[in-house]
């Protein structure tokens, strides 16, 4: 992209050419290969040819910028076709071959830290929670208390969240339906009924944590230890028909002084419910 036409950057063409930019990137390493552990040895490291690499950016990331009070735990695909252990397939990504990085970012968009799927050198923080809760564990060992992490339903279960909520982190995420025993929330046809924007909640049994199920034009279930439901913003909703209609959204949540308390939070007919996690 440097030597072409139409993205040409003369600061870097006119000092060095395509093809020497391809010699020195076939003979560059930045480990000694003759120290590389073999798969037999205890010690054997899938990255081991780039370990000091990830090392010394995770390092410099994290020390080049202030910490931003509001981050985010994600993945995404740094696409590649060839041959490789650590090589992932996913449907769902523009790019569906490549690498899986974790990644924790700012409200800036700043990457602060990362990870790669299929790195045996990753250490579990706590084997009851799985691998995915891990992963946002070791991504945001760093940060101050009362900070805000917000992660998909991909990590999000019960037990991460309450490990978070006792290092005093603000958590946020959707959640995924298999991952609760929810038999006490209103059904989707309910709340179909109600309109878009009707929701029901539950709490968990120490009042912490809350999950919302909230219908928009299907039905999304919200965790968090820091936000509740309410109130809810009137909204104008314009479909790509140019029709117009009023829809009551999420995004003005209410917060709490302390991290993870909702004293006497109650159902819409009065009576308190709680909910239990399947892990």
């Amino acid at each position: 992209m440097y030597w072409s036409k139409p993205t040409k950057q003369a600061l870097i063409s006119s000092i060095l050419t395509c093809h020497r930019f391809d010699e020195v990137l076939s003979i560059l390493h930045f480990n000694n290969n003759e120290e590389e552990p073999t798969k037999a040895d205890n010690n054997y490291d899938k990255l081991f040819k780039i370990r000091p690499l990830i090392n010394h950016f995770n390092t410099k990331f994290q020390s080049a910028a202030i910490p931003e009070v509001i981050c985010s735990a994600d993945e995404q695909i740094v696409p590649y076709k060839g041959f490789s252990n650590l090589k992932r397939y996913n449907s769902s990504k523009p790019h569906s071959w490549g690498y899986k990085i974790y990644a924790r970012e700012g409200k800036s968009s700043y990457l602060y830290q990362f990870e790669i799927e299929g790195d045996n050198q990753l250490i579990t923080i706590d084997s009851n929670i799985g691998s995915a809760g891990n992963v946002v564990i070791r991504l945001t060992q760093n940060l101050h208390p009362n900070s805000f992490i917000a992660y998909d339903n991909y990590y999000a279960t019960i037990r991460l969240i309450k490990f978070l909520n006792v290092k005093q982190y603000h958590v946020v995420s959707t959640m995924r339906t298999n991952r609760l025993h929810v038999p006490l929330l209103k059904p989707v046809k309910l709340l179909k009924r109600e309109g878009r924007g009707s929701f029901d909640f539950l709490t968990t049994d120490d009042g912490h944590i809350v999950v919302t199920k909230w219908f928009d034009t299907k039905a999304v279930y919200i965790l968090s230890n820091c936000f509740g439901p309410t109130p809810a913003a009137q909204q104008l909703v314009i479909s790509l028909g140019g029709a117009q209609s009023e829809s009551f959204g999420m995004n003005d949540f209410s917060r709490y002084d302390q991290i993870g308390h909702f004293p006497g939070w109650k159902n819409l007919n009065g009576t308190t419910k709680n909910f239990k996690s399947k892990r």
